[in-house]
């Protein structure tokens, strides 16, 4: 594997990008005028969790898996990979949280994203964070869903979207040099066929543009993919592929206004594009991740067919969404900071799909 696969700083993950091709189909649904938020479940220890995945395991039990910080804020701070679940219908029912794969890094291990194989086998994929110059992509199998944790770690590419006979990782590829780590990343795209052979692709990028967090999303299953970028401009810069990932266009600007630096999830159901972001307007007087607003385009960014206020108090910031399609309806976590203080919600939208 090359050697600079070692030095990826930031990959937009599950919670960021969606693992799967949920819903590519033609059934038309019709999204609600007004939605009801529902709160599910929260994580308020004071720590950063969230930045995970969610996967159904069986006998309708929904697990999410996570981020578990025990120290500190920062991303070099301690932090282990936990896991919790929900058997109840209504998922209003919680377990405690446990830890899944504990901590073998110099630092932390970080940023989860699921994917079932289909083996029925489940592909555990986050980051081992050594240094500022060391972030491992790590890989593991869990043969008897999630509770043994059996299984291999390779520092290799990690598994985040499928699209007919590829598997595709999205990398922002970063330096640090002399302890000072460069803002700017190099966007490239990792393309992975059946057998695991793997190039990489460079995206063309404005060097007068801080790029960071890319993402990747289906448009169709015709080798049609969206790419997206965390960035400091006050817009979402978005790029497309028409051949299956081996070329983009040079990133440009969507419709979405969005927060400086701020990450946004995408989500492909039913072919139709489901974006949660920290929505930009002229009253957001600095980088505040704040409205969380969730987003419903049909056309590929296009235009926006709904758009719905998760949450809009200015005193706090929410981020790194995850989301879920639990039949008709779409359940998201997301993380809540209040100045050093966080908290993990986890809410449910009832009847989106009808």
């Amino acid at each position: 594997m090359p050697n600079y696969l070692k030095y990826i700083v930031f990959i937009c993950l599950s919670f960021i990008i969606g693992c799967d091709n949920q819903g590519l189909n033609t059934k038309e649904f019709h999204y609600p005028e007004k939605i009801n938020i529902e709160f599910l479940h929260e994580i308020n220890n004071g720590f950063r969790n969230g930045e995970g995945s969610f996967l159904n395991i069986g006998n309708n039990t929904l697990a999410y898996v996570y981020t578990c910080f025990s120290s500190g804020t920062d991303d070099a701070s301690y932090s282990d990979i936990c896991i919790i679940k929900s058997s109840d219908t209504d998922r209003k029912i919680w377990s405690s949280p446990e830890i899944l794969i504990r901590n073998h890094g110099l630092e932390n291990i970080m940023s989860v994203s699921l994917l079932r194989k289909d083996n029925n086998s489940i592909l555990i994929q986050y980051l081992e964070k050594n240094s500022c110059n060391d972030l491992k992509i790590i890989r593991r199998y869990s043969f008897d869903e999630l509770e043994t944790r059996p299984g291999y770690n390779v520092v290799n590419n990690d598994r985040i979207l499928s699209n007919n006979r590829y598997i595709y990782t999205p990398i922002s590829r970063h330096s640090c040099v002399n302890g000072v780590f460069k803002d700017s990343g190099i966007m490239e795209l990792s393309i992975t066929d059946e057998n695991d052979i793997s190039n990489i692709i460079s995206i063309p990028t404005d060097l007068n543009v801080t790029f960071q967090e890319p993402g990747i999303v289906n448009l169709d299953n015709n080798g049609n993919l969206l790419m997206w970028f965390r960035n400091n401009t006050i817009q979402m810069l978005i790029s497309r592929s028409s051949d299956s990932g081996f070329s983009f266009t040079s990133p440009y600007p969507s419709i979405l206004n969005t927060v400086p630096f701020s990450p946004s999830s995408i989500k492909s159901f039913n072919g139709d594009l489901f974006i949660v972001y920290n929505k930009w307007s002229s009253e957001t007087k600095k980088q505040e991740r704040t409205p969380l607003v969730l987003a419903i385009t049909k056309d590929d960014l296009k235009t926006i067919h709904k758009e719905y206020i998760l949450e809009k108090n200015k005193e706090l910031e929410y981020m790194y969404t995850s989301m879920h399609r639990d039949s008709n309806s779409l359940i998201l976590a997301y993380m809540i900071q209040n100045g050093s203080i966080f908290s993990l919600k986890i809410v449910k939208i009832d009847r989106m799909f009808n």
